[in-house]
């Protein structure tokens, strides 16, 4: 009776561990894709921190940022006939007395002077004129936002002047001129000007003009002819007030010259 053979099969080592990489290598590829997805979501969350960034830094440099105004000029007085233009000068600061760009700054004036509009980003300029050669005072304003600066500039150098006899006679009508010039001397021609009046003392003015529009007016050489009557014995003071000039002129009235 013969008995039976049993055989028995061993497997190598090394063999076992190459199997066992091969059945398990789709475990490793979902453990890579499973990484890049972290990755991806890391970059997505960067992208949106920057675009956030942008926002602030853009908001920053608008008009709404500004705090405060800086507004000056390069002089406090502006010759009437206009040779010598002041600038204006303006700066915006935020809450941090940061100087801003491009802040919006706007200029205006009052009383029919001329400002051109502001030039420039941060130190914003204009060339102010008096746009009439009357003597007064203008209000310059800059503008940014809600926030506003204002500083007052005088017009100067218009002159009226009276002339004529310091002597006059009772009841003699005596012609007298008032003459206006701006700042650089120039006759200031067809200008709406008042006739001069009586202050103190007992005197008549007259005058032959013709009104326009309700207001006397110079003639081409800048001058009005007017007359004055001494009505008694005394002092007379006449006055007048053209383009914001004055003048007086004391006039002694008697019963002969």
């Amino acid at each position: 009776m013969s008995l039976p053979i049993k055989i028995k099969l061993t497997v190598p080592l090394f063999l076992s561990f190459s199997l066992l990489a091969a059945c398990g290598g789709g475990g490793g590829f979902s453990d890579d894709t499973s990484g890049s997805s972290t990755s991806s979501t890391d970059t997505t969350s960067s992208t949106t921190s920057d675009t956030t960034t942008g926002d602030t830094t853009s908001s920053n440099t608008g008009s709404d940022t500004v705090s405060s105004l800086r507004l000056t000029a390069s002089s406090r007085q502006l010759l009437s006939d206009g040779s010598q233009p002041i600038t204006i000068s303006a700066l915006a600061k935020d809450a941090n007395n940061t100087l801003l760009a491009d802040a919006g700054i706007a200029f205006s004036v009052d009383n029919e002077a001329d400002l051109p509009a502001a030039s420039g980003e941060t130190y914003v300029t204009a060339d102010l004129t008096p746009g009439i050669p009357k003597n007064r005072q203008l209000v310059v304003t800059a503008t940014a936002g809600s926030v506003s600066e204002s500083i007052i500039v005088d017009v100067i150098g218009t002159t009226a002047t009276l002339s004529g006899p310091s002597r006059i006679a009772i009841n003699a009508p005596t012609d007298y001129t008032l003459k206006v010039a701006d700042s650089g001397n120039a006759e200031l021609g067809y200008v709406a000007v008042s006739l001069p009046i009586v202050s103190t003392g007992a005197c008549t003015v007259s005058t032959d003009e013709i009104l326009v529009n309700g207001e006397y007016q110079t003639d081409a050489k800048g001058e009005l002819s007017y007359q004055v009557t001494g009505n008694s014995g005394g002092t007379c003071v006449i006055a007048v007030n053209a383009l914001g000039a004055e003048d007086e002129q004391a006039i002694e009235v008697s019963g002969d010259v």
